[in-house]
């Protein structure tokens, strides 16, 4: 009988042996495989190599992706991709192509949502019309308000382009007590001389009676509107201008002192 006979015995544990360390070795590179794919490594050529991770987004969504000239992936989605160099291209059918030269880093997170594809053929369509031409018009930093000035008495529409579908207006006045009335018939204006990045408040000049002041328009709430030359108690020749774009910081500029200051 087999389990009698000592070298038989010993070939079988000898056998049993070689097995245990085989499935043992299949399993650990396995489980090394297995780790190193979750964890962002892949293998090319006998090398590991660590991945990236590239959220790419366009306008309009899915569009093809393609790297180095072959369709990966469609747009608004995600790839786990080797550390290297690419040339990314973002094609559509009717649309021209977008592309730009990447560079993926190992263990990094990229994110390209600024890719906007121009139909082939642009049609250009009236979105709102107006019985009069205006004075002057400004777009706000978001684009979604364009202010148009109807006359030198503080007269403005405001318009609403955010649904392109259902342009809203608004006809908005500054209240009375605020900008200064010319005491004579001289041409007076009033101009944008810039917005504020809250997309709301508009810094206006109104020149008048050869003299000139600074008018913080609150497109949302008109009674919040300020002259800032009472306010902050400045008169010309000093010029004022937004302190990074914020509607209640400033830069004040006195031409004949040769200064430079701030207030709010």
């Amino acid at each position: 009988m087999d389990f009698l006979d000592p070298k038989k015995q010993h070939d079988h544990v000898v056998r049993l042996i070689i097995s245990y360390v085989l499935i043992g070795i299949a399993i650990l590179l396995a489980v090394r495989l297995l780790l190193y794919i979750a964890t962002g490594y892949t293998y090319d050529k006998g090398k590991i190599i660590q991945n990236g991770l590239v959220f790419v987004s366009s306008h309009p969504g899915g569009s093809d992706i393609l790297l180095n000239g072959k369709t990966t992936a469609r747009t608004n989605t995600r790839m786990s991709l080797p550390a290297g160099n690419y040339n990314m291209q973002i094609q559509r059918t009717d649309y021209r192509p977008w592309q730009r030269a990447i560079t993926v880093q190992g263990n990094s997170v990229e994110r390209f949502d600024y890719p906007f594809l121009f139909p082939n053929n642009l049609v250009t369509k009236n979105t709102k019309s107006l019985t009069t031409a205006p004075i002057d018009a400004s777009q706000s930093p978001s684009r979604r308000w364009i202010l148009l000035e109807n006359g030198v008495g503080g007269a403005f529409t405001l318009i609403d382009v955010n649904n392109s579908k259902k342009i809203a207006t608004k006809n908005i006045t500054i209240p009375t007590g605020i900008m200064t009335i010319a005491e004579t018939s001289a041409p007076q204006s009033l101009k944008v001389a810039e917005w504020s990045n809250d997309n709301r408040h508009v810094l206006l000049e109104h020149h008048y009676d050869k003299t000139y002041e600074y008018i913080m328009l609150d497109t949302q709430d008109l009674a919040k509107s300020q002259n800032l030359n009472v306010a902050l108690g400045i008169q010309p020749p000093i010029q004022l201008s937004l302190q990074n774009k914020r509607y209640d910081h400033y830069f004040i500029l006195d031409p004949t002192a040769k200064t430079l200051g701030t207030n709010s």
